[in-house]
């Protein structure tokens, strides 16, 4: 969190239970951190990493509050299938919002349908940072980062999209290139689908166009990059 993080983080009563049983952790959380810094390090630089722990557990929220809910999400996030641990829409589209009044040229509250993925944070920071990212480590080749910076889609401009996006997890697949995505839970047979018209994976195009799916079939076997030879271009992938 700041300073020495053990410490700091105890002395704050971060994970410290509460009397009230309909708020079992009302003392956790970073709210006593900050008074703790605020009354010992007023004025000085800190870094804060905040990792919610709400999608798993246990549920920081009265139970009252908890049961309101109760089922609601069962058929999926939203209108998007799947959720978590799918790599359908509904487990892998996640929001990005930006907020960078000095360097963000474009419109604000404007939104961009442009596809980014966590991969390209690294080269956007690269970018924002002015630095380059290492070929090296102690002498050992570093794998190029496959991303691209977004900071183009920052600026109000058009940038060049990936040539292709690869996802595995547990044995759920996807891939996707250009609009069109290829997609499957694990052993169920290959679904394919227009990300242009049919975001929420309703219409399977798979028994329609065989051809595209044998396509993007041979490109899920694509692999990162080899240390071993970082100067050769690939295409950017990604397998959870």
């Amino acid at each position: 969190m700041f300073g020495d993080v053990k410490t700091r983080a105890c002395a704050a009563g971060v994970g410290a239970a509460s009397s009230d049983p309909e708020r079992p952790h009302e003392n956790a959380g970073p709210n006593p951190a900050l008074a703790d810094h605020q009354d010992n390090h007023a004025g000085k630089p800190f870094f804060l990493y905040l990792a919610y722990n709400a999608p798993h557990w246990p549920l920081h929220a009265r139970e009252s509050d908890i049961a309101k809910y109760a089922g609601k999400y069962m058929a999926g996030w939203d209108a998007l299938r799947k959720h978590k641990h799918w790599t359908h829409e509904g487990g892998i589209a996640t929001p990005l919002i930006v907020h960078w009044p000095r360097g963000l040229k474009a419109k604000p509250g404007s939104i961009t349908r442009q596809v980014g993925h966590v991969i390209d944070v690294m080269p956007t920071l690269c970018e924002i940072g002015a630095v380059e990212y290492p070929r090296q480590d102690n002498g050992k080749p570093v794998t190029p980062t496959p991303g691209k910076s977004l900071v183009p889609i920052f600026q109000g401009e058009q940038r060049d999209p990936h040539d292709l996006l690869v996802w595995e997890h547990f044995g759920n697949t996807a891939v996707r290139m250009g609009h069109r995505k290829l997609v499957r839970s694990r052993k169920e047979p290959w679904e394919l689908y227009d990300m242009q018209t049919d975001r929420t994976e309703l219409h399977n195009l798979a028994a329609q166009m065989p051809q595209k799916v044998k396509q993007l079939k041979a490109d899920e076997s694509v692999s990162p990059p080899s240390p071993k030879t970082p100067e050769k271009q690939h295409k950017p992938v990604l397998a959870l």
